[in-house]
């Protein structure tokens, strides 16, 4: 028996980030397993661009309208309602903007069941970044909606202590993001660069990866280069250029503005070392997509990866200019072997846990338990 899921997020395009890759990658991967699909989602500067990514998949988009700083969208509404009788689950991508309203309304009106990703939108410093919107949103319709929630779907255990530290103590599973596993890549002729790639937002540690960067003295980083891959997000690019131009880094720091598809692959084919000094993530797809390329990693706690420092495919930074420089320096004071090796643990977790195939298993399980068609699988937790 197909199931029909509504899945629901802010944007359907690139602008989206990794939650993009996520809820393409789902969809895509959901189909051998008898989910259909149909993405629906606010209209954006990407779309256009990003369209043909979702291939025979029935993605949508709506117009948004006032106020717009909530991606409010009456004709979203409208669509979601005119579906709604064929659908069996609404699968939310996101918080704090029109699409959980959305949700909401087919939750109460209806009595649909939700499943929630929240996508790191709950950990402390996420809530803290815009706290009064947030706020609003939780009033108006949000914790209503968390409140009767059928299950939250995390990546990690520390996103499902967020939600249970909100109060939320709904059933939940813990299922990671995957990665598209392609033939292993060449290992030779990687060049000197360490890429950062993702939005450039004070979250991602950006200007105290640059500010590390700066102490270290020309004859030790050599001919080392710092990419930093991504698009602006709130106009923190403008802030990381002069910060850039100020500390005297334009012959050794790059911002060279976002790459996807092909060139975000031959990014990380050409660099030896990606970095992610971020303070709040939910389970970042750029670490896995560096690990799947070969990538040697440095990441923080925050990442959410912890088996990728306990199985020694990841150095462990936090996002202070002091770590992040011990980090750098332990990365660059090790050989390109050594480098290359943590690369390839790296690719070996992803092709062993982090397969789409698997994610898109474990969500059609839990949403065929919601439906009282398959008996409740093991890793659902109940554990407030």
């Amino acid at each position: 028996m197909s199931i029909k899921i509504l899945s629901l997020c802010s944007s359907l395009s690139n602008a989206a980030g990794g939650v993009f890759e996520v809820q393409k990658s789902l969809a895509k991967h959901g189909k051998q397993f008898g989910i259909e699909t149909i993405a629906a989602g606010i209209q954006d500067a990407r779309w256009a661009k990003d369209r043909d990514d979702w291939e025979d998949i029935d993605a949508r988009v709506f117009p948004s309208e006032f106020p717009k700083f909530y991606r409010n969208s009456p004709s979203l509404m409208r669509f979601a309602r005119s579906e709604q009788s064929s659908l069996d689950v609404l699968h939310l991508h996101g918080l704090w903007l029109f699409p959980s309203y959305v949700a909401y309304r087919l939750q109460k009106d209806f009595q649909k069941p939700v499943v929630i990703s929240p996508h790191g939108m709950l950990d402390r410093w996420a809530l803290a970044n815009k706290g009064w919107k947030k706020k609003l949103a939780m009033i108006l319709f949000e914790r209503q909606l968390f409140k009767n929630a059928t299950c939250f779907h995390v990546q990690s255990e520390s996103e499902l202590n967020d939600v249970r530290r909100l109060g939320f103590k709904n059933p939940a599973v813990i299922i990671p993001n995957g990665v598209d596993i392609y033939p292993t890549r060449e290992q030779h002729n990687r060049r000197k660069e360490v890429v950062f790639l993702g939005r450039l937002h004070p979250k991602k540690g950006l200007a105290q990866l640059i500010q590390a960067w700066k102490l270290f003295a020309p004859e030790f980083l050599g001919d080392w280069k710092l990419r930093i891959i991504g698009w602006d997000d709130g106009g923190h690019e403008k802030y990381l250029r002069t910060l850039v131009d100020a500390l005297g880094l334009s012959n050794s720091v790059s911002i060279d503005g976002p790459k996807f598809g092909e060139d975000k692959k031959q990014a990380f084919k050409e660099a030896r070392g990606f970095i992610l000094p971020s303070f709040s993530e939910g389970l970042p797809m750029a670490v896995l997509e560096a690990w799947e390329s070969g990538l040697a990693v440095l990441m923080t706690d925050h990442c959410n990866l912890q088996i990728g420092f306990d199985k020694d495919a990841a150095i462990r930074i936090e996002p202070t200019v002091n770590s992040i420089q011990e980090g750098l320096k332990a990365f660059f004071s090790i050989s390109e072997a050594e480098q290359s090796a943590i690369g390839e643990r790296g690719r070996r977790l992803v092709e062993r846990h982090f397969s789409w195939d698997d994610v898109a298993s474990r969500l059609s399980q839990t949403y065929r338990w919601i439906l009282n068609l398959e008996a409740k699988p093991d890793f659902v937790r109940t554990d407030a």
